[in-house]
Parts: C-alpha cells; structure tokens; sequence
C-alpha cells in the first residue's frame, strides 16, 4: 500500500503536529464471554471488507523512563535538565548516554563470541516545534565544547610545524621521481621518517551538517572519530537524504564508522583521496517529528541498516499541556541545573576525553559470565521474534539489531561507572538491556509514524497468533491461551482496535437465553491478512 501522509490524524495530534480538532469515535462496546458460546451464524457473503490501514491512529503510550537504569552523575544531570526546562526526561538520558558514549573514545571494545562493540552511539530525538529540543540537548554537550576549546591554542602552535613537514614530504616525492635529488637512497630515508611522523590529531571533533566527503577530511585530521552533532539537525537529514546527490541516500561513511571494521576512502576533487582506516562516528542530533515522514520515503536507509543502528526518541509532546488539576505542565520555574549536577558531568566528559585522547591501542573490556548469558539470553529473545509470525516479523530488519544497541549501551555504562578500568557485569547488561527496550518503544512510535508498523501490540500479536494457523475465525478464548501474558481486558482493547480498523467484523448471534444482545467470543477475520 502506498504511503499517504496527504491527512492529518490523531497519531499526528498526539505529537504535537496539529492542534487538536476532533476525537476519534470508536465502534461499539464488545465485551468479552468466557462462558458457553451462543450459537452464532456468518455474514452475508455480500459484505465488502474496508481496505486496511496503513498507518496507526494513535501514538502508542509509554511507559516511564527507566531513569534508574543510569549511572549515578548521567541520573542527576539529566533529571536537573529535564525538572529544569520542563521536557521529558528521556530525552536528555539518550543524549547523554550518546554524549559519554562517544567521548569514551574508539579504542574501547566489548565481546562476547563473534560479536564486538564499540561505544558510539546513533542517537536521533523526533519532537514537535516549542518543545525546546535545545533545552534537552545543549547542557549536555557544552562540557565537550569547552573541552575542545581547552586543547585548541596547542594544537595550532604545532600546525606550523606539520604544514613544514607536509610540504617537505610533498617536496622530496618531486624530487625522487623527477631525479632531482643527489642521493636518492638518502632522499627516500629522510622521506620514510617523515612519513612516519604523524600530526597531533585535531580536537574539534565536532561537526554539524556537511557533507560525507567533508565528514571523511574532518575525521581524517581527528584521528578517524567524529561527533554529528545538532539541535536542530533538518540540513544534516537532507544530505542524507540525497540533497547533493541527486536524491540517492549519502550513507556510506555513516555505516562504515558505525562499527568501524572496515576502512573507509573516500576521493575529492579538492582534497584528492582520503583513507580513515578504523572510522568512528557518534550521532546526536535533534530534530521536528515531520522529519520522520520524509525518512519513510527513503526506503534506502531501511534497506541499508542505517535506521536500524539508530535508537530514536519519539516522546509525548508537552507544550501547552495541563495536569488532570488544570495546571500547566510546563508552567514557569526559576530553578535552574544545579551546580553540584553540573561540576560532576562535566568532570565525567573531562575524564573520559582525557583518557581516550592519550589512548593509542584497543582496550577490551571484559564481559563477566553472568553478563554473558544476560545478554545471550536477550539475544534469543529477540532472535525468536523475528520470524514470519514473531512479535517482530513487520520490522525485523530494524528490531534485529536490539541486542547489538543493548551490548553497546552496557559498556558505556561500564565506562562509567569505572572509566579507567571498565568491567561489564551483569547490573550492567540488565540495565542496558532496560534502555534498550524502552528506546524500542520510541523506535515503533516512530515506525507508527512512518507507516513501517501499523498497529498497536496487543492487536498485532493477535494478528500474528491468526497468521500462523491461518485461521479466518478469531475465537476470543482460543487466542489468548496462545497469548498466555495479556489479559482479559487488554485481549478486548485489541479487539476492539482490529474491529475499529476493519481486521475484524463481529458474527451474527442467532440464539442465546439471556435476552437482549447477546455476546459472542467469535469474530470474523479479514482475510487480507492471510493475503487472501
């Protein structure tokens, strides 16, 4: 079904999009019967079954942020900004674990068997305009921008000493190759020390829209790590997006600097050919949730795996909201983040960047067994999902990389909580694993959005328990058993979503000797899910 974003809907209200201008009427009230089954009769065959939804009329709710899940100085800092500037606190913890996950620095790795980590982070954050997505971005990454600005004036008193040594290398190849020199073996000695030398890598590591041929120059001179940074980040998403190439996705250097196993070259007309032999990239960058639509027509970034390296945060739009009292959410506070919050994260950045600049070969932290099989164990939680009938099976190619996000997530938080000698345990992957999950939530609102995943939980495990014994009767009582964890009560609610959206249609009672309407556990399915 093609995608179709020409109306607005509730999905877009919740978000902040458009001002609320109506409520969605639900169909009818059906209750559930757990008791004899009445005798019931099918439709007439005439019945012409409504073409299904591509796209869910409501932002599914989240649960809270597991805040506790964070180490201790990321808990404080990022509860002070959200209590401070009034924005969902979700928002800076991603942020944060984005920020330190990147300043922990390249040479950090984790394993477990043939799987390796490192501790960078694709962190992308969807809110609607006036919900200060600055607010919950820029305390965050302003200890990394002082640290830069602290190690810039001796940086340059070396870039005259390095622009020398650059152009006698560039000096000496001429000469050896037009003959010129006296001594070539001399000439080809003086040029291998040379070479040998390298320049101090630059600090501003830091980069806002460009170009992936400019990302590649800028991490060239840093040392083969750069941050995307931005808190308003639509020009990052439009080259990206193909704004310089004519429309084909520009990704590249982001997959490669992901995970960084492979090297990347990359060749201009004005710097000529640039190789960065183990990339690294962070991403943090804050954007409008409108964003999300043009990066559903880009099938492209799904396909390649970009989307999937990405946790997203989708959170409840706040501006201009009131509490079940009346009261303003976001009503005017003149607290401001405490300094105590504010010396310990910043002292944390220091320490990470400070250890990870001096850092020259890998360090691989160790993974505890009780880590281990935490983690396994997640790993094949997942893995089962992902079939044609798994809870996953509508976006396994980005649900697939779950356990990836968990693992990395728990060595940042290993690094830490001990930045010199880092050891994931279990806490940690438990913790990990939390942060993983409920980011997960974020990324299916957003899949919501993008028209990727078109319902609900609740109604799309019932869709795929009628999928996998290709039934075209639902019986109430028959579904849940298989769904042995979900209510009675929730069982109805996603009933009667798949009603609302016409998965469903109810059968017709023809007897029952309690009078009035009577109930009715059975309802028929639509047979397009079954492809019919």
């Amino acid at each position: 079904m093609p995608l179709d974003f020409t109306e607005f809907d509730e999905q877009e209200r919740e978000a902040g999009i458009v001002p609320e201008d109506s409520v969605i009427q639900h169909a009818g009230d059906h209750a559930c019967d757990f008791g004899d089954p009445t005798l019931t009769q099918l439709p007439d065959d005439g019945f012409k079954w409504p073409e299904l939804p591509n796209k869910k009329k409501k932002l599914d709710p989240l649960p809270p942020a597991p805040i506790e899940a964070m180490p201790t100085v990321l808990r404080k800092m990022c509860n002070e900004v959200s209590e401070t500037y009034q924005v969902p606190v979700e928002v800076p913890m991603l942020n944060a674990l984005a920020f330190v996950g990147f300043c922990s620095g390249k040479h950090h790795t984790a394993k477990i068997g043939p799987v390796v980590v490192r501790p960078n982070l694709y962190a992308a954050c969807f809110q609607a305009p006036a919900e200060r997505k600055s607010s919950g971005f820029s305390p965050l990454v302003k200890p990394v921008h002082e640290w830069i600005e602290e190690q810039i004036p001796e940086w340059r008193k070396n870039a005259t000493s390095n622009e020398i040594r650059r152009e006698k290398i560039r000096q000496l190849k001429k000469d050896i190759v037009s003959g010129k020199c006296e001594n070539e073996t001399t000439a080809r000695l003086e040029l291998d020390k040379l070479e040998s030398e390298t320049d101090a890598p630059n600090p501003n590591f830091v980069m806002g829209d460009a170009t992936q041929g400019a990302m590649a120059d800028r991490m060239a001179e840093c040392g083969g790590q750069v941050l995307v940074a931005s808190s308003d980040a639509k020009s990052i998403l439009e080259i990206v997006m193909g704004k310089f190439t004519d429309g084909a996705t520009e990704d590249g250097l982001l997959l490669q600097a992901y995970d960084g196993t492979e090297p990347f070259i990359s060749s201009r007309r004005q710097s000529g050919t640039v190789t960065v032999s183990e990339p690294m990239m962070g991403i943090v960058i804050m954007t409008q949730v409108n964003q999300l639509r043009k990066l559903a027509e880009k099938g492209d970034l799904f396909s390649s795996g970009l989307i999937s390296r990405c946790l997203f945060c989708f959170p409840d739009s706040l501006a201009g909201k009131r509490d079940a009292g009346g009261n303003l959410i976001r009503d005017f506070r003149e607290r401001e983040i405490s300094e105590e919050a504010k010396i310990q994260y910043r002292e944390l950045v220091r320490e990470l960047l400070d250890y990870s600049s001096k850092m020259q070969s890998p360090i691989t932290v160790p993974v505890d067994s009780d880590a281990k099989e935490c983690w396994v164990e997640f790993y094949r939680e997942i893995e089962g999902e992902l079939g044609s009938t798994g809870e996953y099976a509508d976006c396994a190619d980005v649900a697939g990389r779950l356990p990836i996000h968990a693992f990395r997530l728990a060595l940042i938080l290993s690094i830490c909580h001990n930045p010199a000698h880092p050891s994931i345990g279990k806490l940690d992957m438990i913790n990990a694993i939390k942060l993983a999950k409920y980011y997960w939530k974020h990324m299916e609102r957003a899949l919501g959005m993008m028209s990727k995943r078109n319902m609900p939980d609740i109604p799309r495990r019932i869709v795929r328990s009628l999928q996998g014994k290709h039934e075209h009767i639902l019986n109430t009582r028959t579904v849940q058993r298989r769904l042995n964890d979900v209510s009675a009560e929730r069982m109805m609610e996603g009933i009667e979503w798949l009603l609302d959206n016409g998965y469903l249609r109810e059968i017709e009672v023809i007897g029952g000797n309690n009078g009035g309407r009577p109930k009715n556990p059975d309802y028929e399915v639509n047979p397009a899910i079954h492809g019919d």
